[in-house]
């Protein structure tokens, strides 16, 4: 099933409403791949969350 977009924008919406620190990257022109432009801001996105978690990891 597909999660229409707007669906996802109010889940984001709920959980940062809620106090979780969500990052969402929304590439409008991509389907079921990624364009090289469209990879390189969903791993950029990726990179940024395994690095928080390690951040996070090391505090604790």
């Amino acid at each position: 099933m597909v999660v229409p977009v707007d669906l996802t924008r109010r889940y984001v919406a709920e959980a940062r409403n809620a106090g979780a620190d969500v990052t969402y990257v929304e590439l409008p022109d991509e389907g079921h791949g990624y364009s090289p432009k469209g990879a390189a801001l969903a791993l950029s996105a990726v990179g940024d969350f395994v690095g928080r978690c390690l951040a996070a990891r090391s505090r604790a």
